[in-house]
């Protein structure tokens, strides 16, 4: 079983055009209820594409929170999925190169 992973970026005052967000800052923004938690947002990604969980990360990309989801599907071809993180709202996917 994997573990999300939760890509570090430093962060500073005026977030640039996109931002990765460390996990004491996703903890914070899940906590305070700015955003969903992500076991919400897998359960939708998995409605959207089955496979085993590669990679998670929350960004900050132009003020809005997304979160990145990489799954690995049975063919063994990798998909990016992407969601609001406040809204849960899906937002795209994408196979990877």
């Amino acid at each position: 079983m994997f573990t999300p992973l939760l890509l570090v970026a430093d962060i500073t005052a005026a977030f640039p055009a996109k931002a990765d967000l460390t996990q004491d800052d996703v903890l914070r923004l899940t906590e305070s209820g700015n955003i969903l938690p992500f076991p919400a947002i897998l359960e939708s990604a998995r409605h959207y594409q089955e496979g085993k969980l590669l990679e998670a990360a929350l960004e900050n990309e132009n003020n809005r929170y997304i979160y990145e989801v990489d799954l690995l599907d049975h063919d063994g071809k990798i998909w990016e999925l992407k969601f609001d993180a406040v809204t849960g709202e899906f937002l795209s996917k994408d196979k990877d190169k």
